[in-house]
This record gives structure tokens, C-alpha cells and sequence, in this order.
């Protein structure tokens, strides 16, 4: 008998519905598991193109949620930035760096006040190939009072939809030679109505961090923005909210698998991180 039968008959023998829902966030946890799995024995036997760190002593390769990563023994620096980001993600956004070539821009969307900025720019320093470049950072800048002041001190809580960018170059203020920032909004969302919309020069961009809203409009919308800029086989694309959609008990707002599903013949798996939501996708091109 099919394990989904069993299943069925199981629950049609339960009706309390507590019990049915602690069954289903069960059932989603598995299914998260067992997706995981899928990708890391798929995409590990997928080949990736020759992208070599700046002294080309590491090569990029696959790591799907791995307990050892080759990003795992980064040093990272303690830094009284606020934020939302693992210990994992501060090491990989450290360690990715070493792979820029200087073939094209790099972006951040969504910084915040500047605590991945921060480890974004401490893995590039080292790299020769970013001297005389910057980070473009760009975000609304908008405060969203309900989720953000209980993440800062209380001196710094601000009003629903202030402008925080003071907070952001203050945090910033010891790196801030190394960014080029703008306020721009990706979509329309709580409070940014009145920001100018985000636009691009078109120049090729080599990395793209994006932190910028979980549904599947605000990340079509920054997709439209940028594609036409992607170098393929080069360009990786690092999105922080990917490992929201294993969230349980599942949200409707998670639809960044649905958007990169959408998305399978031009983008590649590369890196899944195992202790925070961060993975990152190589743009083929094709």
C-alpha cells in the first residue's frame, strides 16, 4: 500500500483539529527535508563553470546544505551593527568575495542599517579586483515599526515609515568610501509611495545580494531591473530570504521557491546554506 494511503487513512480518523494541524507542520517539515535532499544529490553531480577566487588558489563549487562548507572556517569580526543575519551567513558573505572578478558591478538590495553590508565588504577588501570599485547599496529606507524596533535599542526605535538612512550611514559611516548608496524602492510596499523607483544604468553586474522581500512580485520586479545586466555563467545572485520558504507552519508571503522555480532555465543552484536562510543561484543565461 502507498504511503499516501496509509497516510489518508490515519487522518480520516482523526478530527481534532490541533492534532491535524501539528500532523500537517510535520508533514511540511519532512517535505522540507526531503527537498533538501533532492537538491543536494541532483545539483552536486551538476557541473559549475571554472570561477576561480582572485589568487586562484579555490575554485566555486557546489555546497547544498552542508554541515561542512568550505565557508565554515571563515574569521569574521565581532561588529556592533544591528541586523538579522547567522554567524553562517556574516562567514559566507565574508568568503564569497574572493570570487569577484571585477567583470561587472556589485549590488546590494535591501542592507538595512548595514550589518551585511558590513561582512559583504569585509570579504571584497582583500580582493584586488575590488580596489577603486564600490558596493551600489540601495533600499527605501523605510521603517516598518512592527519588526524593526524591537530589533534595535530603544534610542533608535523610530515612527512607522520614518526615513532610517540616517541610521544606516551612521552604522556605515567606518566603510562608507566603499558604497555608493541610493534610495529607491523595488515595489510598492507600506509607506514607500512616495520613493523614487529603482532603475540601473544597464552596466553588467558580477554579484547581486538581494534581501528584499519574500513574495513573488518583489522579486519579479527586481529580476525585470537587473536580467538585462547578467553576465551568464558569471553572474551570482545571493538571495538572503531563500531558506524562508521552509518556514513551518508555511506563510503565504513565502514565495521565493515559487519565483525561483520560475526562473529554473536561467538560474543554478550553488550554495544552500545549512544554518541560515542564504543561497546562492549562478545566472546561465540560458
Amino acid at each position: 500500500m502507498r504511503l499516501d494511503t496509509i497516510l489518508e487513512k490515519i487522518l480520516l480518523q482523526i478530527d481534532d483539529v490541533k492534532k491535524l494541524s501539528s500532523i500537517s507542520d510535520a508533514l511540511s517539515t519532512l517535505k522540507n527535508a526531503v527537498e533538501g535532499r533532492i537538491r543536494q544529490s541532483k545539483l552536486g553531480k551538476l557541473p559549475v563553470p571554472a570561477i576561480a577566487s582572485f589568487d586562484n588558489s579555490e575554485l566555486l563549487t557546489h555546497s547544498i546544505l552542508q554541515y561542512q562548507s568550505p565557508w565554515q572556517h571563515m574569521k569574521i569580526t565581532t561588529v556592533d551593527i544591528p541586523g538579522m543575519i547567522s554567524q553562517e551567513e556574516c562567514r559566507y558573505y565574508a568568503y564569497i568575495g574572493k570570487f569577484y572578478s571585477g567583470r561587472g558591478a556589485l549590488v546590494e538590495l535591501g542592507p538595512w542599517l548595514g550589518r551585511s553590508t558590513y561582512f559583504i565588504v569585509e570579504g571584497l577588501k582583500e580582493n584586488p579586483n575590488f580596489t577603486d570599485k564600490k558596493l551600489h547599496v540601495i533600499d527605501d529606507f523605510v521603517w516598518r515599526s512592527s519588526w524593526m524596533n524591537d530589533k534595535v535599542p530603544p534610542s533608535e526605535q523610530l515612527d512607522d515609515h520614518q526615513d532610517f538612512q540616517f541610521l544606516f550611514d551612521r552604522y556605515s559611516a567606518s566603510f562608507c568610501n566603499l558604497l555608493t548608496v541610493e534610495k529607491r524602492r523595488i515595489s510598492l510596499y507600506d509607506g514607500n509611495e512616495a520613493i523614487p523607483l529603482l532603475t540601473w544604468n544597464g552596466s553588467p553586474i558580477e554579484i547581486l545580494y538581494v534581501d528584499c522581500g519574500r513574495t513573488f512580485d518583489a522579486n519579479q520586479a527586481w529580476y525585470e531591473q537587473f536580467c538585462h545586466s547578467f553576465i551568464p555563467g558569471k553572474t551570482l545572485i545571493i538571495l538572503q530570504d531563500w531558506g524562508r520558504h521552509r518556514e513551518v507552519p508555511v506563510q503565504w508571503f513565502n514565495q521565493i521557491k515559487q519565483f525561483i522555480d520560475s526562473k529554473a532555465e536561467e538560474l543554478q543552484l550553488v550554495h544552500e546554506l545549512r544554518y541560515g536562510d542564504i543561497a546562492t543561484f549562478l545566472f546561465t543565461g540560458k
